[in-house]
């Protein structure tokens, strides 16, 4: 019984540590060119965790789509 307690240990441990069995949630909280920081602030944070082990499929990312074809921006796309 002390061997099945010391395996369920070290799976529970496997799993925690596991950066697959993870999750991260994003939030951009602003819109506006005058404000893009915190949305590339946000897709930095998203190629940060997906570097390091969390899958794409357990990242919910929550950004506006208004800075890539802002008339302000002098790089547009």
């Amino acid at each position: 019984m002390k061997s099945l307690a010391s395996a369920l240990l070290v799976a529970s441990a496997a799993a925690l540590t596991d950066p697959s069995n993870h999750w991260a949630i994003i939030v951009a909280g602003s819109n506006g060119f005058w404000n893009y920081r915190h949305q590339a602030d946000a897709h930095h944070a998203y190629e940060i965790v997906t570097k390091n082990g969390i899958p794409p499929e357990n990242v919910i990312l929550f950004a506006y789509d208004d800075i890539a074809n802002n008339v302000s921006n002098p790089v547009p796309g």
